[in-house]
């Protein structure tokens, strides 16, 4: 009896072992997950290849953007998913079992959205738009008088305008309705309490949040503004923004911060939560092996992806970096960034490309896909019309626009 007893027992217990062996197994991560390097399509199926995946179970697969992905079918080597109208290029996640890893990036095509890339023609006085993949250009509006010394410009996607700064002893701003091609011409506050009007009332690193709202370094001050686009009225935001050479400046918009990068001879950058003012200062990876700290180590041309990702130029080896925002540390992506004197970058959501703009006697420019790292070279359309090709065809202020 008691044999009979034990052998019982020990049955039971060999039973529940096996039980969670099994529940285990089929309910740990899936592994060896690849995604197909090439792009794909709103509304097409993503296949999601690996091992450990279990009819039984439920994976979350999230796109940048917070598009969710629709589950098709599941099989043990394979998520079939399809991919929703808001998916956007960048990362790809899966959650599964309260763990959720970055599993690759992909190209996504959205067809219902065509971006254009506009530039301001300081020599002419236009506003051109620019075919990002032939290098043609076509006049949007001429007769954009120069406002001054150009600093940046920034899209508004709510009212689709671009919007041009400039810097003179009257520091003002150009909107143009992209719709209409009219300009609206506006003074930055002259009846700022903090206005001098000397000429020294310099501004730079325009940025533009995800409400509309327009941010500026005011420089004389060290401190960030908020400025009204409708009136040209400023609000101080914030003081401390003195780091350095400012090379330029960006919007997280999952952190709701602005962010201002500078150059000097530890390169540098400031962050201020625009929800809570917190400003925390971070020096750029002073222990990257290419880093000399002599004062040539130059930054430029900043840009944010739809990740939270920042690359920059360095531009002492002409080599694309990505910047850990949070700790300062830097990856070196690829060199080929040595088209002539950087006026600025851009980011394209839709082709997931870093594209950096030079000025010198054939302007041009330069793409990486950030997926694949393959790099192309572009010179700015030299048959169009208005170009002289004698070194005096400056371009400046490069926006990417949502339509």
């Amino acid at each position: 009896m008691k044999k009979i007893l034990t052998l019982v027992v020990l049955t039971l217990i060999l039973s529940c072992s096996t039980n969670e062996t099994i529940e285990q197994e089929t309910t740990s991560f899936p592994t060896d997950i690849s995604l197909p390097a090439e792009p794909i399509s709103v509304g097409d199926i993503l296949t999601i290849n690996g091992s450990g995946f279990s009819e039984n179970e439920n994976y979350i697969v999230t796109f940048t953007g917070d598009a969710l992905g629709i589950i098709n079918e599941i099989s043990a080597n394979s998520l079939k998913v399809e991919v929703p109208e808001n998916a956007l290029s960048g990362d790809i996640t899966l959650s599964f079992n309260n763990i959720t890893q970055v599993i690759g990036s992909l190209v996504i095509e959205d067809n219902s959205n065509t971006e254009n890339v506009y530039l301001y023609y300081e020599s002419q006085g236009f506003i051109v738009k620019l075919d990002i993949e032939t290098g043609e250009l076509e006049v949007t509006r001429d007769g954009i008088a120069n406002g001054g010394d150009t600093i940046g410009a920034v899209y508004n996607s709510q009212t689709n305008e671009y919007i041009v700064f400039f810097n003179n002893t009257d520091p003002n701003y150009i909107v143009i309705d992209l719709n209409t091609g009219e300009p609206t011409f506006h003074a930055i506050d002259p009846s700022f309490s903090l206005i001098v009007g000397d000429g020294t009332d310099v501004f730079s690193a325009p940025v533009i949040d995800d409400n509309g709202k327009v941010y500026l370094i005011y420089e004389r001050l060290s401190s960030l503004v908020e400025l009204n686009i409708e009136t040209g009225e400023l609000n101080l935001i914030s003081d401390g923004f003195n780091g350095g050479d400012i090379l330029g400046a960006i919007f997280n918009s999952q952190t709701n911060e602005y962010i201002a990068l500078y150059n000097n001879t530890d390169p540098n950058y400031i962050k201020l939560n625009l929800t809570t003012l917190e400003l925390s200062f971070e020096p750029i990876d002073p222990s990257f092996s290419f880093i000399i700290g002599d004062g040539t180590d130059v930054f430029s041309a900043p840009v944010i992806d739809n990740n939270g990702k920042v690359y920059l130029i360095y531009e002492r080896l002409s080599s694309l970096v990505e910047l850990n925002i949070e700790t300062g540390e830097l990856n070196l992506i690829s060199d080929g960034f040595n088209g002539g004197d950087i006026l600025g970058a851009i980011y394209s959501p839709k082709t997931n490309e870093y594209i950096a703009f030079f000025n010198n006697t054939d302007p041009n420019y330069i793409k990486l896909n950030l997926t694949s790292l393959e790099l192309s070279f572009k010179p700015i359309d030299p048959s169009f019309s208005f170009i002289t090709g004698d070194g005096t065809d400056v371009f400046s202020a490069p926006i990417i626009s949502a339509n």
